[in-house]
């Protein structure tokens, strides 16, 4: 509960601070983060909960809303929005290829902001990030900005993002790390202009919770997702920040 405590606190002070997306990215997480944790509330305290966790959603669909209206106003000529995907909870087709694909083609290099790349499935979903790269487009460079891992996590991300490093330019795909602990926007940034808004960043599948032998395992087209959208726009001016 004291996580959450801290989810919700941060997520309230974002939202103050003017931060929209920090905070809309901060009452997901807390949702989340509720959400694992309902099993464990006694039936005298479900209610309120629940209750809580509906407000905590729904203050999150007031401030994407609010995002997209701010959007618009500020660059309605450059950014154009192409598509918005609803994933609805335990939906399935909504592989890596299936989002990324389309916005893919002519691209060469891509940027990659989200937060948490430090579980182990969470470093097997950059790395079939990459493997689509590689086997589906002319990306070859990803530059890659997320937070430092939380303590229990630590060994993980450090010990598996050198190694993904080193096995990407095997293949001739350069990979570099760079680390932001005020990071919050979960994106993809193509050198084509095209941007992907990602509400729950690549970890939008429900991890396997220990199963190693599962359809979906591999092709992740068969594994089930987590509630989420996802934003494709074009924007002039992410395209002009690759030199």
């Amino acid at each position: 509960m004291e996580k959450i405590q801290q989810l919700a606190h941060g997520a309230v002070a974002l939202e103050q601070s003017g931060d929209l997306q920090g905070a809309l990215n901060a009452y997901m997480d807390t949702a989340q983060a509720m959400f694992s944790h309902l099993k464990e509330v006694s039936d005298s305290k479900r209610s309120a909960f629940k209750a809580t966790l509906e407000s905590y959603l729904g203050r999150a669909e007031e401030l994407k809303s609010r995002i997209k209206d701010e959007a618009a106003s500020v660059r309605p000529v450059a950014r154009i929005i192409q598509k918005t995907i609803e994933i609805e909870e335990g939906a399935t087709g909504f592989d890596y290829e299936t989002i990324f694909r389309g916005p893919m083609q002519t691209a060469r290099r891509c940027r990659v902001f989200d937060p948490y790349i430090q579980s182990h499935h969470q470093l097997l979903n950059l790395t079939a990030f990459i493997e689509l790269c590689l086997s589906k487009s002319n990306i070859r460079s990803l530059q890659l900005t997320t937070k430092h891992a939380q303590p229990n996590y630590e060994r993980d991300q450090a010990s598996g993002l050198q190694e993904l490093v080193s096995e990407c330019s095997k293949s001739g795909f350069s990979l570099a790390i760079h680390y932001d602990d005020a990071l919050h926007d979960r994106k993809v940034e193509l050198d084509n202009g095209h941007v992907i808004v990602l509400g729950r960043g690549l970890d939008y599948f429900h991890s396997p919770k220990g199963r190693r032998y599962f359809p979906g395992a591999r092709n992740f087209a068969l594994r089930s997702c987590k509630k989420t959208s996802i934003d494709i726009y074009f924007d002039e001016h992410v395209k002009s920040t690759w030199s």
